[in-house]
């Protein structure tokens, strides 16, 4: 098994697939389409394409093809790919979080994101444009971008 594989298994199994905000899998699924076709996106998910087109134009998935999706999304990640939409870096601060109480999640998710700016400028890396847009809130889950 390859080191990217590994490495999205062992992620699929510390974060609940249930627990991965949808938004962000329709939000890389709707870019990685954008850059292919949605027939290529969805031979890649083992879906049909009509499947996919419906989840792309807002469908709650069953359980069975919110799986999929969720399985192809961890193999994206975890493949290191070209940069993600926004939500998708808004999403995993989110999922980071999601098992902390309610009421501290949101400086939990400031802490996170200070903590990614204090690591690019210890490594003398100037901070990416979605950590720059995290901190200044123009990135949230759940929000398309145009």
């Amino acid at each position: 098994m390859s080191q990217n594989v590994h490495r999205a298994h062992e992620r699929r199994k510390m974060i609940n697939r249930r627990e991965l905000p949808i938004e962000a899998v329709r939000e890389l699924a709707r870019d990685r389409s954008e850059r292919s076709s949605i027939r290529q996106v969805a031979d890649q998910m083992a879906l049909g394409h009509s499947t996919l087109a419906n989840f792309l134009k807002g469908a709650n998935p069953h359980p069975r093809i919110r799986r999929a999706l969720a399985d192809w999304y961890f193999r994206e990640i975890g493949s290191g790919g070209d940069e993600y939409p926004d939500v998708a870096y808004a999403s995993a601060v989110q999922v980071l979080v999601a098992g902390l109480p309610e009421r501290g999640r949101a400086e939990a998710a400031e802490d996170v994101v200070a903590l990614l700016e204090r690591l690019h400028e210890k490594s003398g890396l100037q901070k990416p444009g979605w950590l720059e847009r995290l901190r200044a809130g123009e990135a949230r889950e759940g929000e398309a971008e145009g």
